[in-house]
């Protein structure tokens, strides 16, 4: 099971720009990329980026289903618990090795604008 969660919001806050809302051609059309994932954060947010560490939690996808009222997110209906738990303290090599097009940019609002204009913005998710 893939969990997948976009994020357009306040500065400070890293975006995820989804493939998935359209085909992998307009998305690196749009993007300028062949990645299939964007993610960006202002220069403002660079010392904090460099010396963060962050924790992912796994579950076991079992105990999760579709949350109907947002797209791409998913809930239990049960208390879970990790089944493991990973820290990872290099988010810059963490993003490489994902492929992911990681920018730094002075403003988000241009990535912002350009994910929620014309067509691509009514796209379906795959």
């Amino acid at each position: 099971m893939k969990l997948m969660r976009r994020c357009i919001g306040s500065r400070g806050t890293v975006h995820e720009l989804l493939a998935g809302r359209g085909t992998q051609e307009t998305f690196s059309e749009k993007f300028r990329t062949p990645a299939s994932r964007v993610h960006a954060f202002e220069s403002g947010w660079l010392y904090q980026f460099r010396n963060t560490s962050i924790y992912r939690y796994a579950f076991d996808a079992s105990d999760f289903q579709p949350w109907p009222d947002a797209e791409g997110q998913w809930i239990s209906q049960q208390t879970v618990k990790p089944v493991d738990l990973t820290k990872i303290d290099d988010l810059f090599a963490e993003h490489a090795n994902a492929q992911i097009d990681l920018r730094i940019v002075p403003s988000l609002w241009d990535l912002h604008d350009r994910a929620i204009s014309g067509d691509w913005a009514s796209a379906s998710s795959e």
